[in-house]
């Protein structure tokens, strides 16, 4: 199923978490559950400061090593016919220029509140965010596009 892309950024905007999924250095597949905001036609999310065991992260060195990467987001509930799932391949980059992150950190400021306690950088004098270049998109409902436009007029 297609989705145009004003709808598609409604929905990016409204949702709370995506699971990245990229390729480690050992060509095994990895994901973890990330928090994002999108900017015009960029992806993006933090390497925040919440706590973590090393500031050298694999995600990054993954994202260096092969930049292909892939977001999914979905809506589950025990109702099936609210069933939905969005997946976005991407080409993604790491990002530190200040030109970027300083209006990266404004926009998580107002998508997550929790942004206004917690660090957007465990950096004194540099934030980190991974930009995703979505190359294609492909998604499900359970009642098609319906599910889909159901959920984001509650949730928008």
């Amino acid at each position: 199923m297609e989705l145009e892309k004003k709808f598609l950024y409604q929905l990016l905007d409204s949702v709370q978490v995506a699971r990245l999924a990229l390729i480690n250095r050992k060509n095994l597949p990895e994901a973890m559950p990330i928090v994002f905001a999108r900017h015009e036609d960029t992806i993006f999310s933090p390497v925040d400061g919440k706590p973590k065991r090393s500031s050298n992260l694999a995600r990054i060195k993954n994202i260096n090593a092969n930049s292909n990467t892939m977001l999914l987001i979905d809506h589950y509930s025990q109702n099936w016919e609210e069933l939905w799932w969005l997946r976005l391949v991407c080409v993604s980059e790491v990002v530190t220029d200040p030109s970027y992150t300083k209006c990266y950190q404004n926009i998580l400021k107002k998508k997550y509140e929790q942004y206004q306690v917690t660090q957007l950088s465990n950096e004194a004098d540099q934030s980190t965010f991974i930009n995703f270049d979505i190359k294609s998109t492909s998604c499900w409902g359970f009642l098609g596009k319906k599910t889909l436009e159901n959920w984001s007029a509650k949730n928008s």
